[in-house]
């Protein structure tokens, strides 16, 4: 079983764009959540251990409250 890392994140103009890295060279699945529900067009670009992954975030859930998105290997779920 592989172990990916998110390395990094930033939310710009309503895009957020993470770098996950791992040992293994074989592409994540990854899927974002925002309250148990899936998260549309999820992009993940890269190769070699290290990806960009990034999903477009609804206009509704951009506001100076506090969003909580969870980021997860599809395959292995954590």
């Amino acid at each position: 079983m592989s172990s990916y890392v998110l390395a990094s994140s930033q939310i710009v103009s309503g895009k957020w764009t993470g770098v996950v890295t791992s040992e293994d060279s074989a592409a994540p699945a990854i899927e974002v959540f925002h309250l148990a529900q899936s998260m549309a067009d999820v992009q993940i670009d890269g190769a070699g251990g290290h990806w960009t992954v990034s999903v477009p975030i609804p206009q509704n859930l951009l506001s100076e409250g506090i969003q909580t998105f969870v980021v997860t290997e599809a395959q292995s779920g954590e």
